[in-house]
């Protein structure tokens, strides 16, 4: 998500498998994952793939990524792989104050220096489809192949983007399928995409599949944003893929050096901003991190600072699955407060919903990412609440997973009004401030001095989960 630097990087302690998903990746963590992998408790590749002593090994292990240690490994990976294809899933262009203010043009520059071959999308198309296709057109021309298959122009039938494309490799034709999020205009916001139709699309991603098989590709590969409970497994058969290997290669930039080429680019698409990337907000006490199905530290900083500069009994935040990790003693400069807010529907809103709509939007987006079909899930986790504590059983029918909702000490009322402060989907477009100003507003006013302990809602049926680990280590 846009991040030219090396970060820090907290993995989620609650990821929950539901119905045939519980126990299967991603829905693994903490010491379920180590074990599932035989990974050692304390290791610099448990640090990377589990929350497990987070802070404790951030300073031992240091930062991961970094596009100037990242092109590193890619050219020491090409170098042994020659005919090597690179392929960017997508969301590259989004979640960094650079690439909201420069409409994803910095992550466009790394991603050519990088030399991606093939990509598909999901957040790049929140800067709208004019940008993207201006992008698609004159700056990746032939360089990289944007493509999409389940992305249809409603008035025509036509698809948008080429679903594929066939480059040989090592004397070998490799088909390369796009499938871009699926649930896009849902998750944020059809106005960005007027009049493109999404999906997963079996059926048309089947007849595309027989199309390049007819087209002689021995290997087809679905380069794929569907989420890994969607995703089809490869269909080895004879004369085709015989052998696959796969291996998550986490980056360390203390262990990879910069490249210098890449580290000018990366120098020289940040310096027009350096001096508002470094402004000071406040100085930083806690453990701040987003990610897992229900709040992080992040989130209940952005909440509260909802509530208390709006005023407001209830405050909402998007279930984001961006944004970096921020150790205590650190500064939070204006950088590392957009890490967490660098959205193009910034806006914030008040508005007034009584106990049963509160319930309503609470199991509605509960059944997004808790439903036992994965075709129904529609990205993102669960919305971080302020004000608003409730239980939760993730494994009950739809429409029954969320209880004992209480504010203030008190049971919500079915028919009382509540006042709620929110952000992204479903704000007003204008007229509001965005979230950067309502939480630089709360910070400038001494409040990063507090402890934000996430609000995480009582869980029922998940003691057993092994995608669940209450421990916040």
């Amino acid at each position: 998500h846009a991040q030219l630097l090396p970060i820090h990087y907290r993995e989620p302690n609650i990821n929950l498998g539901i119905g045939t998903a519980e126990g299967k990746v991603p829905h693994l963590v903490g010491r379920s994952l180590l074990a599932a992998y035989g990974l050692t408790s304390g290791s610099r590749e448990a640090h990377a793939f589990s929350h497990l002593d987070f802070l404790a090994a951030a300073k031992a292990y240091g930062k991961v990524g970094g596009f100037a240690h990242l092109a590193t490994l890619v050219k020491r990976l090409r170098a042994d792989r020659p005919g090597a294809l690179l392929l960017d899933g997508g969301d590259s262009w989004q979640g960094s104050a650079t690439a909201l203010w420069t409409a994803g043009q910095d992550m466009v520059e790394a991603c050519l220096a990088l030399g991606v071959d093939v990509m598909t999308g999901h957040w790049e198309f929140t800067h709208g489809a004019a940008r993207v296709m201006q992008v698609v057109t004159d700056d990746f021309r032939d360089r990289i192949a944007f493509v999409a298959q389940n992305i249809v122009d409603e008035s025509s039938g036509d698809r948008v983007f080429p679903p594929y494309v066939i480059r040989e490799q090592g004397g070998v034709p490799v088909a390369i399928i796009g499938q871009a999020f699926p649930h896009t205009p849902q998750a944020d916001g059809a106005q960005f995409t007027p009049g493109w139709a999404f999906g997963i699309d079996e059926a048309r991603l089947q007849a595309v599949v027989d199309e390049v098989r007819s087209a002689k590709a021995q290997v087809v590969v679905l380069l794929s944003h569907n989420g890994m409970d969607i995703d089809l497994d490869l269909d080895v058969r004879e004369g085709r893929v015989k052998e696959h290997r796969y291996r998550l290669l986490p980056v360390f930039s203390d262990l990879l050096p910069a490249d210098p080429q890449m580290q000018h680019t990366i120098d020289r698409v940040r310096d027009p901003f350096a001096d508002r990337l470094a402004e000071p907000i406040a100085q930083n006490e806690e453990l701040l991190y987003r990610r897992g199905n229900f709040n992080g530290s992040w989130d209940q900083l952005i909440v509260a600072a909802l509530m208390q500069v709006k005023d407001v009994e209830i405050a909402f935040s998007p279930g984001f699955r961006w944004g970096t990790t921020l150790l205590p003693g650190e500064m939070i400069t204006r950088e590392r407060l957009m890490e967490q807010t660098a959205i193009t529907y910034p806006n914030t809103a008040v508005s007034e919903m009584t106990g049963v709509e509160i319930k309503e939007h609470l199991e509605k987006l509960c059944d997004k990412i808790f439903n036992p079909d994965p075709y129904q899930h529609q990205g993102g986790d669960m919305i971080r609440t302020g004000g608003l504590a409730y239980a939760c059983e993730p494994g009950a029918p739809k429409g029954s997973r969320v209880r004992d909702m209480v504010v203030n000490g008190r049971a919500v009322e079915p028919a009382r009004s509540y006042k709620v402060a929110r952000w992204g989907v479903g704000s007003s477009p204008g007229g509001s401030s965005p979230i950067w100003d309502v939480v630089e507003a709360y910070l400038r006013g001494g409040s990063s001095a507090r402890l934000h302990t996430p609000n995480v809602p009582r869980l029922i049926g998940v003691a057993t989960n092994p995608g669940y680990d209450p421990r916040m280590e």
